[in-house]
């Protein structure tokens, strides 16, 4: 089982290391480099839905959005589309205001699954899939 983690800080780093030792394999921490882009919060998140179309041709089995960033938003979109399975790990104090608070709304509504901050309960879905 490949799984691509999309997000940044401790949480999204203590799951990759935590899931392997359930037989996941990650196949990366965290979102592809994205190249700046001039223009506004909308052409940041096409321009990040480009470089994960591009990162889920590899073929990850799933992919868990560890954040409420734009970037785990472009990664949703593009998965959906794709028909990949998207988990979101819970995490209602990250998302207290403006883009955050609706890409956590979006997020939720978009997810296949949300999911507890656990590496036992992220492993018990993505066998489930």
């Amino acid at each position: 089982m490949r799984l691509l983690i999309v997000g940044e800080g401790k949480r999204a780093e203590s799951l990759a290391q935590a899931l392997p030792a359930y037989g996941i394999a990650v196949e990366r921490q965290a979102a592809p480099p994205i190249p700046g882009t001039s223009g506004g919060e909308v052409a940041r998140i096409a321009t990040a839905m480009r470089g994960f179309e591009e990162l889920l041709d590899e073929g990850p089995d799933a992919v868990l959005l560890a954040s409420c960033s734009n970037l785990a938003l472009a990664a949703l979109l593009v998965a959906t589309k794709a028909g990949i399975p998207v988990a979101s790990v819970e995490n209602d104090a990250e998302a207290r205001e403006g883009s955050r608070k609706l890409n956590r709304r979006l997020i939720r509504q978009l997810s296949d699954a949300t999911l507890a901050a656990d590496a036992a309960a992220v492993a018990a879905w993505l066998h489930a899939v």
